[in-house]
C-alpha cells in the first residue's frame, strides 16, 4: 500500500513476498534504497555498498573465489577467465602447420593466436615438417619420426656391390634416396665376388668370364688340342707338340716355346758332358744337360724340355683365386717359381675376395677384409665419419669423431652443434634470451629471439612503464621497464604511482587498479552497531576509508541488538547473561570468590558456597573493582575477612602514629606479603562487620595459630567506624588509661578488654588484670608502652580454657606487670616453652626467669 508518506519502514509488507529488509527496494514510492552489505552472504559486499563483490547475487563470484573457465569473471579482478586453475597448456605454432614446438607455451581457457594444444612439430619454422608429412628425398626428417629419407615416395633400388666393381649383384638390395655406401645402381654383376668380373670388364686369360656374356674369351680356348691355349702361353696352336713345357726336339723348331731354346742339329759334346749337342739343350753348359738334377735356377738342367720342372729344391705355391697376393689351402703347385696366378702365403681368409687378406684395409662391405675375424671393424678408408650427440638432439660435436662403417651409438653424420651438452641448443633450436647461441649462428641472444622482453619507456623511474610502442629486447634498455602497466609515468609526479604502490587513503589511485584508496592498507574495518553502543557486529565487516553511517570500528558486541549488553557492560554475576561479551556467565553457588564473580565479603562466600579452605579470595564489598582477601573459612565458623596484619619481625615497625596505617581509608603493604608483612586490606573500609576476631601466629605466611579472640560489634561496623569512638569493645578498665583519657569511660574494674582510639594513639590490653591468670593481648600503642615496639601486633590465649567469646568465660594462665613497672621494662612478648600462655614481658631475655624471649609474632585483624 505504498500510498503517498508510507515511510516503508521495515516489516511494512508492501506487497505479496516482500518483506521489506533493510535495502529492499521493492516498488516505486518505496524508500528502501540502501544497499545491503553482502546480500549473497559470501562474505563480501557488493560494489554499491563500498565493497568488492562484482556479483552480490551469486555467492560462487567474489575476490575470494577461484578463477575457472565458465566466461564469468569469478574473483573480481576485471578479467575474465584469467589465471583459471582449469585452464590449458598451448604451445605455439609459429609455421601454422597445425602442430606446435616445445619452446614457448601459454596457459589459457582457449587457445590463443598461433598456439594449439601439442609439441609433436620437430621443426616449427617450417611448415612443410610436421608429424603425418610425406618424406621427401631432401636430407630432411619431413615427417618427424626421427630418420632422415625414410619411406621417401621418390626412393629408388639400390643393390649390394660386393666386389666393389661398381655393378651390384640381385640377392641383397636397399631403397632410399641415395645410393647407400656399398650399392651399386644395377644387378647384372655375374660374379659379385670378383672386382675383375662384371658385364663392361675386359676378357682375360684367367679362365673367367670376365665380361659376363656366357662364354671365355677367343685366347683362352686350346685349338690342337695339346692341353693349353695361347692364353696359357702355347706358341702355336696350331701344332699340338708346340706348348710351353713340349720336349725340345732336334728339329730347328721351338717346341717348348720358350724363344730361345732350340736343341741344334749337330751331335758334338761341346761342353763334355757327354751329350751330344742335338740332344744337349745346353751343349755350352756342362751342368745342364739330359739326365742332370733340375735344380731351381731359371734352367731346363736336365733338358726335359721344362725349365725348373722337378727340380729337387722347388717349392709349394698357393693359387691366388681373387689376385690379392695371398693364397689359399685348397689349390697348390710345387715349382721353383710361382706359377701364375700362385703366391707364396696361404693365410688368405677369403680367397674370392680381392678385398680380404692379412694386413689389408678394413672396408666397409660387410667382410672381414683384414682377417682378424672381425667384420667390418676399425675405420676403413671407406668407413664414414660420426660425430659425438652427447644431449641426443640429432646434431654432433666437431670436435669429437669416430670412424666407423655402421653409425656408433651416441653418434650422427653431422658436425653442426655448437654446444653439445644442451639439446636445446643446435641449428633447429630458436634463439632465446639466456645468453646462449641456441640456434649456432655464432651469435647470442641476437634479434628474432622468441622470448625477447618488450620494453616500455619508464619516465618516473619507478619501473613500470606507461603505454605506447614497446622495443624488443633481451636485456634492458635504459630508461625502460618490463611493463605498461603504470597509470602516471609523468616524472614530476608519477614516481610514488604505479601498480607495486600500496594503496593508501588519499583519494588518488597508487596503485594503478582503476580505483582511487581501493583496498588501501591504512583502510578501516567498520562494523553495524544496530543498538548504538558503540559496538559492532563481528560479520558486518567492511573495509572503507571513511567511516560509513551507522559503523564503529569495533566487532566485539555479542548482541547488537541490546545496548546494555557490550564489552563495557558489567557482568552479573548469576543472571545467565553474557553481559561483558567474554563467553562466560558466572554461577554465584560454586565461582563465588573468584575474580569473575567476587563475593561481598568471605562470609558471604563461605554462606553461598559453602567453601571450606583457608585462602585467597575475591571479593566487592560496595559493588566496585573487586580486590583479592584472605580469607580464613575454619576458625569459629569461618567467614573471617582478614582487615589487617601487623609484622614485629619484617624490618618494619607499625606504631601507633603511623596515620596512613591506622586511619587512611587506602590499603597498605602489599597482598602477596599479607600474612607476613605490615599490611591493611581495603577490607578495613569497606566491610560492614559485625564481629572481630584477633590472631596471634607464629612468623610468615605459615605460621601456626597461637590463639585467638573474638567479640561482637553489636551494630555493623567498617574500619573507620572500629575506632572512631575510641572503644571497640569493652570489660573494665584498661591499666594503661591513667597515660590518657578514654574517649569515654568503658567500663568496670574487674577487667580490661578494650581497643582504644585516643587522639592518633590506638592501644589494646585486653586481659584480666587482676585475676592473676592469662595476660592475653597487647596492641602497638603508646611509646612507654612496649617501648622496644617489638610485639607489634595481637596476642591471644593458647589453650587458655574457653576463649571468651563476649562474656562468661574464664581465663587462665600466668599474672604480668602493671604497665610501666620495671619488671616489663623490655616490654616484649615471651612464650612460655612447655606452657599454655603468652606474656607480654620478659627480664633479662627470660619470662618468669626460665624461659627465652620469643620476638616473632604476627597478629592479625579479621572482621565478620
Amino acid at each position: 500500500d505504498d500510498t503517498a508518506g508510507d515511510d516503508d519502514t521495515a516489516g511494512d509488507d508492501d506487497t505479496a513476498g516482500d518483506d521489506d529488509t533493510t535495502g529492499d527496494d521493492d516498488t516505486t514510492g518505496d524508500d528502501d534504497t540502501a544497499p545491503a552489505l553482502d546480500e549473497d552472504s559470501d562474505g563480501h559486499a557488493s560494489l554499491a555498498a563500498g565493497g568488492l563483490d562484482c556479483d552480490d547475487n551469486d555467492p560462487t563470484v567474489s575476490p575470494s573465489s577461484y578463477e575457472i573457465c565458465d566466461g564469468i569473471d569469478n574473483d573480481c579482478d576485471g578479467d575474465i577467465d584469467d589465471d583459471a586453475i582449469d585452464a590449458l597448456v598451448w604451445h605455439l605454432d609459429s609455421d601454422s602447420d597445425g602442430y606446435g614446438g616445445q619452446l614457448l607455451t601459454q596457459e589459457a581457457c582457449s587457445a590463443p593466436a598461433s598456439y594449439v594444444g601439442n609439441a609433436d612439430d620437430c621443426n616449427d619454422l617450417d611448415g612443410a615438417i610436421y608429424p603425418g608429412a610425406t618424406e621427401q628425398c631432401n636430407g630432411i626428417d619431413d615427417d618427424c619420426d626421427g630418420a632422415i629419407d625414410d619411406n621417401a615416395p621418390a626412393a629408388q633400388t639400390w643393390y649390394l656391390d660386393n666386389d666393389g666393381d661398381g655393378v651390384g649383384g640381385f640377392w641383397l638390395t636397399q631403397e632410399a634416396c641415395d645410393m647407400p655406401l656399398g650399392y651399386a645402381p644395377d644387378s647384372t654383376d655375374c660374379d659379385d665376388t670378383n672386382a675383375q668380373v662384371f658385364p663392361a670388364a675386359i676378357e682375360l686369360c684367367d679362365g673367367l668370364d670376365n665380361d659376363c656374356d656366357g662364354a671365355l674369351g677367343g685366347d683362352e680356348i686350346d685349338d690342337d688340342g695339346d692341353g693349353i691355349s695361347e692364353c696359357g702361353g702355347d706358341c702355336d696352336d696350331a701344332a699340338a707338340l708346340r706348348f710351353p713345357g713340349s720336349p725340345e726336339l732336334c728339329d730347328g723348331i721351338d717346341n717348348d716355346c720358350d724363344a730361345t731354346t732350340t736343341a741344334g742339329d749337330g751331335e758334338s759334346d761341346d761342353d763334355g758332358d757327354l751329350v751330344l749337342n742335338c740332344e744337349d739343350c745346353a751343349d755350352t753348359d756342362a751342368s745342364i744337360h739330359p739326365g742332370a738334377t733340375e735344380i731351381c735356377n731359371g734352367s731346363d738342367d736336365d733338358c726335359d724340355g721344362t725349365v725348373d720342372v722337378g727340380a729337387v729344391d722347388e717349392s709349394t705355391w698357393y693359387f691366388d683365386a681373387d689376385g690379392d697376393g695371398i693364397g689359399g689351402l685348397l689349390l697348390t703347385q710345387v715349382a721353383c717359381a710361382a706359377p701364375a696366378g700362385y703366391v707364396a702365403s696361404s693365410n688368405d681368409c677369403n680367397e674370392l675376395n680381392p678385398n680380404s687378406y692379412p694386413g689389408a684395409v678394413e672396408i666397409c662391405d660387410g667382410q672381414d677384409n683384414d682377417c682378424n675375424g672381425q667384420v667390418d671393424d676399425g675405420s676403413g678408408a671407406s668407413g664414414t665419419t660420426w660425430y659425438a650427440d652427447a644431449d641426443a638432439d640429432g646434431y654432433g660435436d666437431p670436435g669429437t669423431l669416430s670412424t666407423a662403417c655402421a653409425q656408433p651409438t651416441g653418434f650422427v653424420s653431422n658436425n653442426l652443434d655448437c654446444d653439445d651438452g644442451n639439446a636445446a641448443t643446435n641449428p633447429t633450436s630458436y634463439e632465446i634470451c639466456d645468453g646462449i647461441d641456441n640456434n649456432c649462428t655464432g651469435g647470442v641472444d641476437e634479434g628474432g629471439a622468441l622470448n625477447a622482453t618488450s620494453w616500455y619507456v619508464d619516465s618516473d623511474g619507478d619501473g613500470y612503464g606507461g603505454p605506447g610502442t614497446p622495443l624488443s629486447s633481451c636485456t634492458q634498455p635504459p630508461g625502460y621497464a618490463d611493463n605498461d602497466d603504470d597509470c602516471n609515468d609523468d616524472p614530476s609526479i608519477g614516481a610514488d604511482i604505479n601498480p607495486g604502490v600500496t594503496e593508501i587513503c588519499n583519494s588518488t589511485d597508487d596503485d594503478c587498479d582503476g580505483t582511487s584508496d581501493n583496498g588501501a592498507v591504512d583502510a578501516l574495518q567498520w562494523y553495524v552497531d544496530a543498538d548504538g553502543d558503540g559496538y559492532g557486529n563481528s560479520a558486518t565487516g567492511l573495509l572503507s576509508c571513511t567511516q560509513p553511517g551507522g559503523t564503529v570500528n569495533d566487532a566485539t558486541d555479542c548482541n547488537d541488538t541490546e545496548s546494555s549488553i557490550s564489552p563495557a557492560a558489567v557482568d552479573v554475576c548469576g543472571d545467565g547473561i553474557d553481559n561483558d561479551c567474554d563467553g562466560s556467565q558466572p554461577d554465584p553457588s560454586s565461582e563465588l570468590g573468584q575474580l569473575h564473580c567476587p563475593g561481598t565479603d568471605c562470609k558471604d562466600i563461605i554462606d553461598t558456597t559453602g567453601a571450606g579452605a583457608d585462602g585467597d579470595y575475591w571479593i566487592s564489598p560496595d559493588g566496585g573493582a573487586p580486590f583479592e582477601v584472605y580469607c580464613e573459612m575454619n576458625t569459629s565458623g569461618g567467614g573471617w575477612t582478614l582487615a589487617m596484619n601487623i609484622a614485629p619481625a619484617d624490618g618494619n615497625s607499625v606504631g601507633y602514629n603511623n596515620q596512613a596505617f591506622w586511619t587512611a581509608d587506602a590499603p597498605y603493604g602489599s597482598f602477596a606479603q599479607a600474612l607476613s608483612n605490615d599490611y591493611k586490606s581495603a577490607a578495613a573500609y569497606l566491610v560492614a562487620g559485625t564481629h572481630v576476631m584477633i590472631q596471634s601466629t607464629d612468623t610468615g605466611p605459615a605460621g601456626a595459630i597461637q590463639g585467638w579472640r573474638r567479640w561482637p560489634l553489636g551494630t555493623a561496623r567498617t574500619w573507620d567506624s572500629f575506632f572512631s569512638t575510641g572503644i571497640v569493645a569493652v570489660h573494665g578498665t584498661d591499666s594503661c588509661e591513667t597515660q590518657a583519657p578514654d574517649a569515654s569511660n568503658p567500663g568496670s574494674s574487674n577487667s580490661a578488654d578494650d581497643i582504644l582510639r585516643q587522639g592518633s594513639c590506638l592501644y589494646a590490653d585486653v586481659n584480666p588484670s587482676n585475676s592473676g591468670e592469662c595476660d592475653l593481648i597487647r596492641l602497638t600503642t603508646l611509646p612507654y608502652n612496649n617501648t622496644d615496639n617489638h610485639m607489634s601486633g595481637f596476642a591471644s590465649c593458647i589453650d587458655c580454657g574457653v576463649p571468651w567469646q563476649g562474656g562468661g568465660g574464664e581465663y587462665m594462665g600466668l599474672d604480668r606487670a602493671a604497665c610501666g613497672s620495671a619488671s616489663c621494662s623490655n616490654g616484649s612478648i615471651c612464650r612460655v616453652p612447655g606452657g599454655d600462655c603468652v606474656g607480654n614481658y620478659c627480664t633479662a631475655g627470660q619470662y618468669g626467669g626460665n624461659a627465652t624471649c620469643n620476638f616473632g609474632w604476627n597478629s592479625r585483624l579479621f572482621i565478620r
